[in-house]
């Protein structure tokens, strides 16, 4: 080997039809440079394939040859994970070669023009043999379009070719090709399928990007590398000098001057206060000293000028990620971390707040972990009320003398309607006759009140219940950062600060004045008020000595109940105010809360009473007036009615386990944002990184979209986003999806089949097919893939929400317990969706813990590559994290079962572990088994639009008092489009974006996979109606599969929906006929009309045409259209049925 200008060549190395001639980039490549470079692009890296088959087939592995400390620091490197497998040197070489020459046809490519890339196109035989599928007979445009998916169709395998074969080949060049191979082809008949110039330029740009960040993060050792962005913490110490050398203090120059053996040895000198320097100045010491320098300076390259890293909380960025495709399905989550005008802090805040390590980021290459997010955390506090669940139900077999109900292991439950009966009574003993209580109940009582405990305890610590140790934390957290505020206000107002001449501030610093204001007054605001309840505690304690305060445990009012006895609950109300006509009212003067006594008159006892019910009623959200029981509240000031909940057990929610998995979806995502963000309310976290931005220069439109976003966000993950959940446009849109949903998804259990491919996408293959077959016969292998569920994930079944993973639902309470909602949880066992959901989710558990910790293990003794250090990295995971993962399988408490680890988590010392493990694996099945999580849907979904005050203004609506700028509308009906797009959102930034990210472990065969389970799908839809598969053509199974494997996203629904509208229209066959559509389309405007606007508004057509026919006396075709449209007309075992019965009566009515 010889080393020339920083690249490695072999000295002799025959290279089949090698690109010789061309080596000026600054030069025009001649045509026949073009032609040579595109047909050896297409093709070359199958002819290197074979004769490097044919040459080093059969030659055996030189264990000698060390290939990493060749290529070390080299373009190379890059190429590690094919060249490693070099048998001899002279294998090396011939690779090596290979590499260059593709690379140089890239290059060239790059610098043709675009006429020679056409002309030199027509003789790429991928485009004669596509030819045929246009010819004369057909029309311009169709056998333009004919020929484009030609193309596109033979140039899909090329690239997979190319991804086998070609170790410079990316996965975002290949998506790139397959898109220029349809694009052109139709736009030219087919005349290439080459990467265009402007596109191999960025191809090639963005690619020395993401290899010069490889390179520092592979040169800088790992010690080093975790201060990246900590310049301050960076700190050199060596013999010989009297102090440490602070990189915070030294210039890049100073640094670089460092890298100098000569320097350092007189710097030491210098520097060394007399010390005797023998021994000291050793080369061995004088290179660790230097390479210690020359680590710094490949990390100043990922930092700014104030040692912050560049970039390192954006996605991580290649072609698609930039495009207008991805770009244009947009949402606050991609807004905010794609944004260019953004800081790095507000894109941090915004990954903490709804991060669901879906996506990699930029951080991830760096070695940065993704931090963890209010979203994620905050469900993995589901994992409690589930264990609590769980212990009760195995006291209630002990109590029913049975044991546990067999179903319950897969949460299916047919008896539960006597255990809820029990457990309810049991509540109800507890409160109002505790004295009585059996040893079982008593057991009972104190395991759920263990919960509420809990919950307790974490409130009091931030100060969100009353308790005088957190309200005075918070108090002293908000004071210090009102005084940063006030600071920061007088600097801007202060005199020095004001333009001489006018005597005004600058725009610039009037805008962050008028982000700072309503900071400082919401402060001041939540300082009284934090005050009052601190004065109120006082008060309660000495008042209420005489009145024995409950235990802690939620109050939620039964609206139901109280429509039904609304005299009854006045009474006791009126009987509790004459008993105690005490209030709590603040003095400003004093600063005290003293104990008013109001009116006994029966009419003002009356009148209060009704006050308190309509408020109740009035209420939607179930939450407003939540208490915590008697003596308990968030705010005591704040409760509505301070009542045992003795009095009222005909009027509350008495149910434990639903108040305990109430309580935990709404409260653990606020108590973790206190905790994420500084002990603060939404409002001043997020208003105070306005106002930084404000200062940074962003303008005033580019603010209210950032508060649009982050309030928005905030409010999915509290889910607070319906602010009236009474409204009739709520009602009308949830009849209508649920119409949709319980007729359209009959079949959606078998749609969910991909699910499998990508769970097998992310993880290894080998250890999780040897499990599945394992976990039949294998008790610990059956309790491994439950680990999801004790880390607060596969709770669909148990929780009633299988639907979400393919439907929006706005309903914002839950204790739903119509008709409906239970119709809609035995729907979606009998589609299946529900049991294909939970299977996918075990297996995925399977995986994702075998994964996590085989991954930390490997992170811990430091032998991870690339991708697999990212793909933890990316779940939340750094060296530390998975040191003390592979601590418990050091201290053999994770086994290793035949190369599959089991986590037994349950049975792992440290907690702290336990959290990381299980934030990791909550993360990893909501990413395989897909529903849309709040980073990944646009806002729109909600049935919330946002309109710019420019248009609101014309319409005469007011500015929304949170979201500045801009008038809020919230109407459900608005949100219909989006009804069955939560898996296609999901999949655009789980499965799409992933590909092109390169974080996917088995790409090809996930692929295929993908796309043989859609069909394994459409033939299990199709069983009964074989006609149906055998009649279509083999372009349309593929496209069908295509769409069904998630891959495209809803880039394919969009495309199926654009070809039924255009035919409902009476216009053209989008396709000219290649790609039929999934459903026969007539020309009907009403179809076309309501196709886009969701299948609610769909369904709702067909019912109404449906009764127009019937109004028209046609009541065959009327009676047809009516029964196929009824809720489970269409589940899987019954559509055949029903279709007969259909016709059947058609015929006679007819």
């Amino acid at each position: 080997m010889k080393q020339l200008d920083g690249r490695l060549f072999a000295d002799e190395v025959v290279v089949p039809f090698s690109v010789k001639g061309y080596t000026d980039p600054s030069s025009s490549p001649s045509w026949m440079d073009t032609l040579n470079a595109n047909l050896g692009y297409q093709y070359k890296h199958y002819v290197n394939a074979m004769y490097l088959e044919r040459k080093y087939g059969d030659v055996a592995f030189d264990d000698s040859l060390d290939v990493m400390a060749q290529i070390k620091d080299t373009n190379y490197e890059r190429f590690y994970g094919d060249l490693k497998d070099a048998k001899n040197q002279d294998h090396l070489d011939d690779m090596i070669a290979q590499i260059d020459d593709m690379q140089r046809r890239r290059q060239v490519l790059a610098d043709s023009s675009i006429w020679s890339q056409l002309t030199t196109g027509l003789f790429d035989p991928v485009n004669l043999i596509a030819l045929p599928f246009g010819g004369p007979a057909l029309g311009i445009g169709r056998s333009a379009l004919r020929v484009g998916l030609g193309v596109a169709t033979i140039q899909a395998p090329l690239e997979v070719g190319r991804q086998v074969f070609d170790p410079s080949a990316t996965y975002a060049e290949s998506g790139l090709n397959m898109g220029a191979a349809f694009f052109v082809g139709t736009t030219l008949g087919g005349l290439m399928a080459i990467p265009g110039n402007v596109k191999m330029n960025a191809l090639i740009r963005t690619n020395e990007e993401i290899n010069e960040m490889a390179k520092v993060t592979n040169a800088v050792p790992a010690e080093q590398m975790t201060l990246l962005g900590q310049r301050k913490q960076r700190n050199f110490t060596a013999e010989g000098l009297q102090e440490p050398l602070a990189m915070s203090r030294l210039s890049d120059e100073e640094v670089n001057n460092f890298t100098n053996a000569d320097f350092v040895k007189n710097y030491v000198r210098q520097n060394s206060g007399g010390q005797d320097l023998r021994g000291i100045l050793t080369q061995a010491k004088i290179k660790k000293f230097t390479d210690y320098f020359e680590a710094e300076k490949q990390l100043r390259t990922l930092e700014d000028a104030n040692g912050k890293v560049k970039n390192q909380n954006n996605l991580l960025e290649n072609l698609f990620t930039k495009s207008w495709l991805y770009k244009g399905v947009t949402n606050p989550y991609k807004r905010v971390l794609q944004s260019t005008e953004y800081s790095q802090e507000t894109k941090l805040a915004m990954i903490k707040l709804i991060g669901d390590h879906g996506t990699a980021l930029q951080a991830n290459q760096m070695g940065v972990k993704t931090p963890k997010s209010v979203y994620i955390q905050a469900s993995v506090y589901e994992r409690e009320w589930v264990k609590a669940y769980d212990d009760i139900l195995q006291m209630y077999g002990e109590h029913t003398g049975k044991g546990k109900p067999t179903e319950s292991k897969f949460d299916y439950f047919f008896r539960r309607k006597k255990f809820d009966e029990w457990l309810e009574a049991t509540w109800v003993k507890s409160t109002t006759d505790s004295g009585n209580l059996t040893p079982m109940e008593r057991n009972v009582v104190t395991r759920w009140n263990k919960f509420f405990e809990d919950w307790d305890k974490r409130l009091k610590e931030t100060g969100q219940i009353a308790d005088k140790d957190g309200l005075e934390r918070r108090i002293a957290i908000a004071q210090d950062e009102l005084a940063k505020q006030t600071a920061r206000r007088d600097e801007l107002t202060a005199g020095t600060n004001l333009n001489r001449r006018t005597g005004q501030m600058s725009k610039k610093d009037r805008l962050e004045l008028n982000e700072r204001t309503p900071v400082i007054k919401k402060l001041e605001d939540e300082i009284e008020a934090l005050n009052v309840s601190l004065e109120t505690i006082k008060t309660h304690s000495r008042f209420r000595r005489a009145f024995r305060d409950e235990s802690f445990f939620p109050r939620f009012w039964n609206k139901e109940k109280i429509r039904d006895n609304r005299d009854g609950l006045k009474q006791i109300l009126v009987t509790w105010f004459n008993e105690n006509p005490y209030q709590y009212v603040y003095n400003k003067r004093t600063g005290k809360v003293e104990v008013k006594t109001l009116s006994r008159d029966a009419d003002a006892v009356s009148k209060r009473a009704d006050e308190v019910i309509e408020q109740l009623l009035g209420e939607g959200d179930p939450f407003r007036n939540l208490s915590y029981g008697f003596g308990k509240s968030k705010h005591l000031k704040h409760r509505l009615v301070d009542i045992p909940n003795e009095k009222v057990t005909d009027f509350i929610v008495t149910n434990p386990v639903q108040v305990m998995m109430a309580y935990t979806n709404r409260t653990a995502a606020q108590y973790e944002f206190y905790k994420t963000f500084n002990f603060e309310d939404p409002e001043v976290a997020f208003g105070r990184i306005l106002a930084e931005e404000a200062r940074n220069g962003v303008s005033e439109n580019s603010l209210n979209r950032l508060r649009r976003d982050l309030l928005h966000s905030y409010d999915r993950v509290a889910g607070i986003v319906i602010q009236n959940p009474e409204a009739l446009s709520l009602r009308t849109a949830q009849v209508m999806k649920d119409l949709a949903t319980l007729n359209y998804l009959g079949s959606a259990g078998f749609s969910t089949l991909p699910d499998a491919a990508v769970v097998i996408m992310q993880n290894e293959m080998a250890p999780l097919f040897k499990q599945i077959i394992r976990v039949l016969d294998n008790e610990k292998v059956r309790m491994n893939a439950m680990e999801a569920r004790a880390a607060g994930e596969m709770l669909e079944i148990l929780k009633g929400d299988v639907h979400l993973r393919l439907m929006e639902d706005m309903l914002n309470n839950p204790f739903q317990n119509t008709f409906v909602s239970k119709a809609k949880n035995a729907y979606f066992q009998l589609n299946l969706l529900g049991p294909m959901t939970r299977t996918f989710k075990m297996m995925s558990s399977m995986a994702h813990s075998h994964t996590i910790i085989d991954y930390s293990v490997k992170m811990a003794k430091g032998s991870t590559n690339k991708r697999q250090a990212e793909w933890l990295l990316r779940m939340g995971i750094d060296k530390a994290d998975a040191s003390k993962i592979a601590k418990m399988f050091d201290d053999e408490i994770i086994e290793n079962s035949e190369g599959f680890y089991l986590a037994n988590t349950k049975n792992w010392t440290d907690q702290e572990a336990v959290d990381i493990f299980q934030r990791a694996l909550n993360a990893g099945v909501k990413n395989t088994v897909l529903m849309g999580s709040p980073a990944d849907k646009p806002i729109n979904v909600d049935g919330v639009f946002y309109l710019p005050m420019r248009v609101a203004k014309l319409m005469g609506m007011k500015e929304d008092r949170r979201f500045k700028g801009y008038a809020r509308v919230e109407n459900a009906l608005l949100g219909l489009p989006f009804q069955f797009y939560s898996y296609s959102f999901a999949a655009l930034n789980k499965i799409t974006t992933l590909y092109t990210q390169d974080q996917v472990t088995n790409r090809l065969f996930g692929i295929g996979l993908a796309m043989g389970l859609a069909y394994m799908g459409m033939q299990l839809k199709y069983r009964n109606n074989p006609f149906v598969l055998e009649q279509m053509e083999l372009e349309d199974k593929m496209a069908r599969s295509f769409d069904m494997s998630g891959l495209a996203a809803l880039y394919s629904d969009m495309y199926y929906t654009s070809i039924q509208t255009s035919l409902a229209l009476g216009g053209p066959d989008l396709t000219m006929g290649l790609i039929s559509p999934k459903f026969p389309q007539e020309k009907n405007y009403v179809d076309a009309v309501t196709a886009p606007l969701g299948a609610g508004v769909a369904i709702t057509t067909d019912l109404a045409r449906a009764a127009f026919m019937f109004t028209q006396g046609d009541y065959g075709e009327g009676a047809k259209e009516f029964i196929s449209n009824l809720p489970g007309a269409r589940l899987w075992f019954m559509k055949d049925l029903v279709n007969d019965m259909s016709r059947g009566i058609a015929g006679r009515l007819g």
